[in-house]
């Protein structure tokens, strides 16, 4: 078995990339979809490293982390088959500001203007955080069908748009992950 929340994480990602936008869910997740190739993974922190990333690497680019939470609060009954968990996935998502790095910005496929981007930088990213919120928290785009199963994601904390300086911003959510898992599988490294 791969480690324990690698498929929950695979799958959060999938959303974030475009899960759905293609039709395949149905036509409401569709509508709830984000665009796919709207955003791109990075493998650094953004808030820490950004400035280190090329700018036409870092409009865009997410950076997440998923991380186990507290147990539900609720004695454990140690003999049943499946337990209750939660996690928080923290999404950090790059944009450039400021009309010179308009050549450099990661346009949405479609028909997203880069000079209106850079401009609205800080209502780009705010407009993005809602359609991810839409997006992740909609049960037929995450589905719930990996192990541990993905139960519900609500938005955890108000969305926070950080100036970074030379042009950048990075947008920061977190979500809460409710998952319904087996208690008797083992995940091994």
């Amino acid at each position: 078995m791969a480690q324990w929340l690698a498929a929950t994480q695979a799958r959060l990602r999938a959303v974030i990339e475009g899960r759905g936008f293609d039709g395949s869910l149905g036509a409401e997740a569709q509508a709830r979809a984000l665009r796919t190739g709207a955003f791109r993974r990075c493998l650094q922190p953004l808030r820490e490293d950004g400035s280190s990333i090329d700018g036409s690497l870092f409009d865009r680019a997410y950076f997440d982390r998923l991380d186990l939470g507290p147990f539900n609060g609720l004695p454990r009954n140690t003999r049943a088959d499946r337990a209750q968990y939660s996690a928080r996935y923290t999404l950090e998502i790059g944009y450039l500001a400021g009309h010179a790095l308009a050549p450099t910005a990661h346009k949405s496929p479609g028909t997203e203007d880069a000079t209106a981007a850079v401009r609205d930088a800080e209502i780009r990213a705010q407009s993005d955080a809602r359609n991810i919120a839409l997006a992740l928290e909609w049960n037929e785009l995450h589905g719930n069908d990996t192990e541990p199963v993905i139960e519900a994601v609500q938005l955890a904390t108000p969305p926070t748009v950080e100036r970074l300086g030379n042009g950048r911003l990075v947008l920061a959510l977190s979500f809460d992950v409710f998952l319904d898992a087996s208690a008797t599988a083992r995940s091994d490294p």
